[in-house]
């Protein structure tokens, strides 16, 4: 928005400074375009919305590690194998007894690049976590977990806004 309204500022500025659009000879000039007032990068709004799907995703892995439940919103930031994995993994773990509360987590996207037909991106993270594992009632293990993961989004649609979603982790 801002290099919109940059370019608008200095197209104003040409148009006044070089008469309004004439040339000396009286006839219209052709209007010339600059880099600036072209369209943005798409791959930018694209790159953003693939790190709102990450942190969504690592917002739910964390409720689902404490409650061992996976919300019907789930759908929202996760599908595909991710989604099977995470139900998976809950279910083991309220069977096992197993909750887990984070403390503090920091995730840090390391890098995202969007495929050339904007339908998939993947990301590459760092997960830098301080846990407490319960079991079965005896009293907590601390834990600190350092993790790296590619993980590899799917697109919503094709309309504005672009939305991202997890699909799988490696």
């Amino acid at each position: 928005m801002k290099q919109l309204i940059t370019a608008a500022a200095l197209g104003a500025a040409v148009a006044v400074a070089t008469g309004c659009g004439g040339n000396d000879s009286g006839t219209p000039s052709v209007p010339r375009t600059t880099a600036s007032a072209e369209q943005p990068d798409p791959t930018v709004e694209l790159e953003r919305a693939a790190v709102d799907a990450v942190e969504a995703n690592a917002m739910l892995a964390q409720q689902v590690a404490w409650t061992n439940r996976v919300p019907a919103s789930a759908t929202q930031s996760t599908r595909g194998v991710a989604l099977s994995n995470m139900r998976h993994a809950a279910a083991e773990n309220a069977r096992a007894g197993v909750r887990v509360k984070t403390i503090d987590a920091r995730t840090r996207v390391l890098s995202v690049t969007v495929d050339p037909s904007f339908g998939q991106a993947t990301a590459r993270v760092v997960a830098v976590q301080r846990l407490n594992v319960y079991r079965r009632g005896r009293p907590p293990q601390r834990r600190r977990l350092t993790e790296r993961a590619t993980i590899v989004l799917k697109r919503l649609g094709r309309g504005e806004p672009a939305r991202f979603v997890v699909w799988r982790v490696r």
